[in-house]
């Protein structure tokens, strides 16, 4: 029950979108870790944090914490892709945005394509192929996603991907959230 309260106390940081509390936040995710080792949410809020704090080396280390957990899905290994790359460690970058594409195109050949999720995979999908030099190819499925849309705006976002370079795509995936609360876990 402690844990609880310091990870609500550090999503209510997080969500108020305070970047100077953000290290307080990491803090009281650190005080839910040592009291229940097998918290989640608390390994999952400090990653994000982290990430948004630029504290990329930290980051990874608790990226690789949250591996215990048994997570086998593309957003894992797209972040931990990003992660690598941006502490400048292409080669494991490149194999964690291998094994996020492999889980999107399996994803993708069980999906509708009229499911939210197909468009949200398509998207993780295409940011895969950028980081992975193919850019070519993630222009046809940002295409592909623009062009399914009625509504101008969701269009227009999707039709902003549209030759982003890495850096581009790595900040389109990491500062949407900040204040946000749409990537926290509770």
């Amino acid at each position: 029950m402690r844990a609880r309260k310091y990870i609500d106390s550090a999503i209510t940081i997080f969500q108020d979108g305070d970047t100077n509390s953000y290290p307080k936040a990491i803090l009281y995710l650190n005080n839910a870790i040592a009291i229940d080792s097998n918290s989640y949410p608390a390994y999952y809020n400090k990653l994000e944090i982290q990430t948004l704090l630029k504290q990329y080396d930290s980051a990874v280390i608790t990226w690789k914490s949250l591996k215990r957990f048994n997570i086998n899905n593309f957003d894992y290994y797209i972040h931990g892709g990003m992660l690598y790359y941006k502490i400048g460690d292409i080669t494991v970058s490149k194999n964690y945005f291998e094994k996020s594409l492999s889980i999107c195109n399996q994803l993708l050949d069980t999906l509708n394509a009229n499911s939210q999720n197909y468009s949200l995979i398509l998207i993780d999908k295409g940011s895969d192929l950028v980081m992975l030099d193919r850019k070519n190819e993630a222009n046809v499925i940002f295409k592909k996603l623009a062009n399914r849309q009625s509504d101008a705006d969701i269009k227009n976002y999707f039709l902003s991907f549209i030759n982003m370079d890495k850096d581009d795509i790595f900040n389109e995936a990491f500062t949407q959230y900040t204040g946000s609360g749409t990537s926290v876990a509770k």
